[in-house]
């Protein structure tokens, strides 16, 4: 549709649609034809599919999400990459946890935390410049959080070589984590679920190193259960 047509049917002024529109653009949820007609990006699928795909997943990662928060007594999240944050679809907690921090539904920078990492580790190439230009570092509050792409990067590489990432008060001053993929019967990795302490309670290596099989296990079951049959490399201790 070309954007007169699209204020009429909205009752929007021109002007309004035309802003919406780009930035609707430039998030590739819209694109623009060389007539100068409108029409739905790439983007949008991404959307649909992370909310079709997600139903499969929260039905299955649910039960198990909710026994990993009561052994660890920690928060467990389940989330999906949309653009470059991290959508949470699922967020289970003790009654011994001391906050929410999260609502479902909200997003986070995926620079900010263990779960972000591991969805963008495991991106292909080309799709992983492109998420990375999308990120906006400035929503990360933690003292040791990342500034910049070329900080990342590393980190990334080590992920992919671990099968896990940490978090360590990159997303706030009061937070470690710990995060690890779930696989469908493809092997593509389409969510990743992790695990939420307190920074004043756990050093970032002591919470992976008590909390990494207990994850492994989750996250296997669940990949499992969305029929991916392969068994993860090993994990290293450090």
């Amino acid at each position: 549709m070309r954007l007169v047509e699209l204020a009429e049917r909205t009752r929007l002024p021109v002007s309004t649609v035309f802003r919406l529109l780009k930035t609707l653009e430039s998030g590739g949820y819209v694109e623009q034809l060389p007539d100068g007609a409108f029409r739905p990006g790439p983007a949008v699928l991404t959307l649909g599919f992370a909310a079709l795909g997600g139903l499969d997943i929260l039905e299955v990662a649910d039960p198990w999400a909710k026994r990993l928060a009561e052994e660890t007594e920690a928060i467990v999240n389940l989330g999906v990459l949309v653009g470059g944050e991290v959508v949470l679809l699922l967020h289970s907690r003790s009654r011994d946890v001391y906050s929410q921090l999260l609502q479902v539904g909200s997003s986070q920078s995926a620079a900010c935390g263990s779960m972000g990492k591991v969805l963008l580790a495991y991106l292909p190439a080309a799709e992983l410049k492109k998420r990375l230009n999308q990120i906006d570092f400035s929503t990360c509050r933690g003292p040791k959080r990342k500034r910049t792409v070329a900080e990342l990067i590393p980190e990334l590489q080590q992920v992919r070589e671990n099968g896990w990432a940490v978090q360590d008060r990159e997303f706030d001053t009061e937070t470690v984590s710990l995060a690890m993929p779930i696989r469908d019967r493809t092997a593509t990795v389409v969510a990743a679920m992790g695990i939420v302490g307190r920074a004043g309670k756990w050093t970032s290596a002591r919470f992976a190193r008590e909390h990494r099989n207990q994850l492994t296990e989750a996250t296997l079951e669940v990949s499992k259960r969305l029929g991916y049959d392969k068994h993860p490399a090993e994990v290293r201790e450090r």
